[in-house]
């Protein structure tokens, strides 16, 4: 085998030597001296990673100012699925922002309909991935636009819905800001979605499916600004809105049952845990007796499939109004687990849901803003040297055959065990028990 060729010193003068720490890089000054890196090879795809997927995103930026709409479509597309399925964690440093917040504007103001509800889609989303201390700004920026395309009556229903999450979600993330209030904003919404309220014959009425997802939409918003008011104005705006919940538990949608008693949980909870700790109201009779109807439906006009929803919803909620208590939800996302025990953590998680889809594990994983919504503390570093994934496969192998053993345990005192029942049936002459090998000869003596 060649030796390996070694380059000679010689010549070289101590005044041309360079200084090591100049040189240094970041992986080995972290090193601390050692030989090896701490920055495993797979720490640094996953860098080559997101700064190929940044690039990406720099470029549909910028298609984002194309004056035909397949190409601004396709562009918010990636941007979408991007913010979605990773944490990029922007802030104003970021080199694009300024192209990004353009070119949404500019669609939002000039595009056509599917471009338009796109982009603010695109805006909910990418509020999780802004730095939140540049947040109010952006929400400054695009307030006007996105409230007039709220109250606009003309527009399609589906980016007045978009509109009205990416409204809710800036105001959620801004906190209390001055330049609109959240009982302005929430009137706004209200006035929308008790459109889905019985009319006055007292029959439900009959809307599209795109008007019906606008309203829930709307209504959801609701709940997400709900959250946010103080105790001083959660106990009148809940109270003031229960009757129109109770109206919208009667409507035809499933989704807008579902929503509506999602917030009559959500208000009850609040007002209990803030205000009254008895507090009830004057609907609560009709109120639990709507939710024990809908946990219990079974008209046959409806669906299978919206009763079996229905059902499975309504049972928790009741449980809920009439201080049963929430039922509590383990996620397990990687090697943490996330407990929701409240009717509030289980509304911000439902909603995350809807905006995140396929990217919700990533964004509890890493992004900041969610796991400070849930208390998850900061991200946890997940090693990927061999001998932790092993050490962690066998804590994981052991506590199964743990609760295997703890699991067999409780069932078998529940089982019928055979050798106890010959035991006990099975006696002497003498009238004492037998045991199963002397019967077994005593059975073969007879033959």
């Amino acid at each position: 085998m060649p030796k390996k060729k070694v380059k000679s010193t010689k010549g070289r003068r101590v005044d041309d030597e360079v200084d090591p720490l100049e040189t240094a890089s970041i992986v080995s000054i972290a090193s601390d001296g050692s030989e090896t890196f701490t920055h495993s090879s797979t720490d640094v795809e996953d860098i080559a990673a997101i700064q190929s997927v940044i690039e990406r995103v720099n470029v549909a930026s910028e298609s984002l100012i194309e004056k035909r709409p397949e190409v601004r479509i396709k562009g918010l597309t990636y941007l979408l699925d991007a913010f979605r399925m990773h944490y990029l964690c922007l802030d104003e440093s970021w080199n694009y922002s300024d192209t990004f917040f353009s070119g949404i504007e500019n669609v939002l103001k000039k595009g056509k309909a599917q471009d338009q509800t796109l982009a603010a889609e695109c805006l909910a989303v990418f509020a999780f991935q802004f730095d939140s201390q540049n947040i109010v700004e952006c929400y400054a920026r695009f307030l006007p636009v996105l409230d007039t395309a709220l109250r606009d009556v003309t527009a399609p229903c589906a980016f007045r819905a978009a509109c009205s999450v990416a409204l809710a979600v800036f105001h959620f993330l801004t906190g209390h800001c001055e330049f609109v209030a959240p009982k302005d904003l929430m009137k706004s919404l209200e006035s929308v979605f008790r459109g889905s309220c019985l009319k006055g014959d007292g029959k439900a009425p009959v809307l599209d499916p795109t008007v019906s997802a606008f309203h829930v939409s709307a209504l959801r918003s609701w709940g997400l600004l709900y959250t946010l008011l103080t105790s001083y104005d959660a106990g009148p705006v809940g109270t003031a809105l229960l009757p129109v919940v109770i109206s919208l538990l009667q409507c035809a949608n499933v989704d807008m049952r579902i929503m509506a008693g999602e917030i009559a949980a959500l208000i009850y909870e609040r007002i209990r845990a803030e205000v009254d700790e008895r507090f009830k109201g004057p609907y609560y009779t009709d109120l639990v007796r709507l939710l024990n109807e809908l946990a219990t439906d079974g008209t046959k006009s409806r669906s299978k499939v919206d009763r079996k929803r229905q059902r499975q919803s309504f049972r928790e909620l009741v449980d809920t109004v009439t201080h049963l208590g929430t039922a509590e939800t383990t996620v397990n996302f990687g090697s943490e687990v996330l407990v929701l025990t409240s009717c509030t953590e289980h509304f911000y998680y439902d909603l995350l849901c809807c905006l995140l889809k396929g990217g919700m594990t990533r964004h509890l994983q890493e992004n900041f803003q969610v796991r400070d919504l849930f208390d998850l503390g900061l991200p946890v570093v997940v090693s990927h040297s061999p001998l932790d994934r092993r050490a962690l496969r066998d804590q994981r192998r052991l506590a199964n055959l743990f609760a295997c053993k703890l699991r067999t345990q409780k069932r078998g005192s529940h089982r019928d065990r055979r050798s106890n029942v010959v035991h006990q049936g099975t006696t002497t002459d003498i009238g004492h028990p037998l045991n199963l090998e002397d019967y077994v000869l005593k059975f073969v003596g007879r033959q």
